[in-house]
């Protein structure tokens, strides 16, 4: 795993060479050579390095071989404009059933944490690659229940309070209404990133068949089909992209309602 360096403007030398790039899983703070060394031994292809140059939501299995040995490539990314967002790259060799897994961005200790917990329960399964794809949904889909309910919350709340009704100038403070509208485009933003991961979830489902079962908690046993666990994900994803709808369109309302009892001016 290799975390995402956080670059602020106490190096103004540094800061300029990157203050334009969104893209900062490429900003890896480890030497360059070390960290391609780490790129041939975990088998990574170049189009992964390509894509987390600018990351976006996707989802890619690859049929690839090295040295003659065939393989499959999984690669997840999530789309640089979210928060906490992470990019991985799984190589499976089906006839030695030996995996390999690079994972970029993971910057909290919490989530290191529970990356590693999740292989730790599901140390039995280290040769199925799915083991690898579903830390990494779970993750994610940790990441974005956190975040659609801090903005759908946060956006009803302004709604109530009605930092959504332009103030005179008098009354406007720093959080009305720039903040407010603000809010609302990520929350757009949000709903638009929500339904590319069903999109992206549709195409790991044609995937999944071809996979073993694995082990959601060693302590209970309990086996999943992959394509249990992604059409359950996927599921998720679209309700929290309705959230975001609905409170977008509550939102318009709001914006329909007040401007009606707004005095005609002439």
């Amino acid at each position: 795993m290799c975390p995402r360096k956080e670059i602020s403007e106490a190096n103004p030398k540094e800061f300029a060479r990157v203050q334009h790039y969104r893209m900062a899983l490429s900003w890896i703070p480890i030497q360059k050579g070390k960290f391609k060394d780490v790129l041939t031994r975990m088998h990574v292809p170049s189009v992964f390095m390509d894509m987390v140059k600018r990351p976006r939501t996707v989802f890619k299995k690859l049929k690839s071989s090295v040295q003659g040995q065939p393989c499959e490539v999984y690669i997840l990314s999530v789309d640089s404009i979210l928060t906490q967002y992470t990019a991985m790259s799984v190589t499976y060799f089906p006839k030695t059933q030996q995996v390999f897994g690079l994972f970029l961005g993971y910057g909290s200790p919490d989530d290191v944490t529970n990356m590693a917990s999740k292989l730790f329960n599901n140390r039995a399964f280290v040769n199925n690659p799915f083991v690898l794809v579903s830390a990494f949904l779970e993750l994610e889909r940790k990441h974005r229940l956190r975040q659609v309910d801090n903005m759908v919350d946060g956006l009803r709340i302004k709604i109530s309070k009605g930092q959504h009704i332009q103030k005179s100038d008098k009354e406007t403070s720093d959080d009305q209404p720039e903040t407010f509208y603000e809010l609302y485009n990520q929350v757009g933003v949000l709903r638009s990133q929500l339904n590319m991961w069903k999109l992206q979830l549709d195409k790991l489902l044609t995937a999944c068949p071809t996979l073993p079962p694995f082990n959601t908690l060693s302590t209970e046993g309990f086996m999943l089909e992959p394509t249990d666990y992604v059409t359950e994900i996927r599921e998720i994803f679209e309700e929290s992209a309705m959230r975001c709808e609905n409170v977008m369109q509550a939102t318009s309302l709001a914006f329909q309602k007040a401007c009606l009892q707004i005095p005609y001016r002439k």
